[in-house]
């Protein structure tokens, strides 16, 4: 069980946590390095030695400033689908995947020109890669990859020349491909916001004519699905056009189905 912390040693702990490493405030209090951490996480402090450690590493914080090119957009869409942007835990920004898409967040490593370590999970099978800065969460939430994106309602605000780009991101992250098991149908489906399901549809009947449906889920997410092979290769095909960015087992699954990219 916890001990309980005094009015004194939480002062000591406020009063000096941008100015002493955790282990050293552990030592004066007497208390485990651990236990600070705790206490500080919990109550939203600040320590210096994290703060330290997220300036050792770089990266370019502009890069989202302005989507307007293909490989920003991507990214993008790829935030919106799996990324996450805490505001309250010193800006934190994260791609979270699983363990065999190792290769994905080494190239969105490379495209912010990050120094930070991947972060790899074997219990959970995950990979993550996690940057931190003030900056770029806020162009990000302006772009709308805001916190608990499942309740959100924000609406892509993308160019529509890179809406295939920012689309293909969000199918990376929320979308697949499959083949039922009787006969020889195909689906291609996205789970996302109900805005995002709706967006996603109202771009796709501007630009290759048709939309897909969208279908109500369990959750506070909707389901967006495309059945019929025809318009399953018109979505392929305008998915993949001048793409220099993708999940390539994705890629692979269309071809493997006999679609062309």
């Amino acid at each position: 069980m916890a001990l309980k912390w005094s009015v004194d040693e939480i002062s000591f702990l406020k009063g000096n946590a941008f100015s002493m490493k955790a282990s050293e405030i552990a030592k004066v209090l007497g208390k485990s390095t651990g236990a600070i951490y705790t206490y500080a996480s919990k109550n939203k402090i600040s320590l210096a030695n994290k703060l330290k450690q997220a300036r050792i590493h770089s990266f370019n914080q502009a890069f989202f400033k302005d989507i307007d090119i293909a490989r920003k957009a991507y990214w993008l869409g790829a935030l919106w689908a799996d990324g996450c942007v805490n505001y309250e835990k010193r800006y934190a920004i994260a791609l979270s995947v699983n363990k065999k898409d190792l290769e994905w967040v080494r190239a969105f490593r490379e495209d912010l020109n990050a120094q930070y370590p991947i972060h790899v999970n074997d219990k959970r099978q995950c990979v993550t890669l996690q940057i931190y800065s003030k900056a770029t969460a806020q162009d990000l939430i302006k772009h709308g990859v805001v916190p608990r994106k499942s309740y959100a309602g924000e609406i892509p605000m993308v160019c529509s020349n890179l809406a295939s780009h920012f689309v293909r991101g969000i199918f990376d992250g929320d979308g697949s491909l499959f083949q039922m098991k009787k006969g020889k149908r195909r689906r291609v489906s996205i789970v996302n916001t109900a805005a995002t399901c709706e967006w996603v549809s109202s771009i796709l009947h501007e630009q290759i004519g048709h939309g897909g449906h969208i279908y109500n889920t369990s959750h506070n997410c909707k389901l967006f699905v495309i059945i019929l092979d025809n318009e399953i290769q018109d979505f392929c095909s305008w998915l993949y056009r001048d793409a220099k960015r993708y999940l390539k087992r994705k890629r692979d699954r269309f071809i493997e189905l006999g679609f062309h990219v």
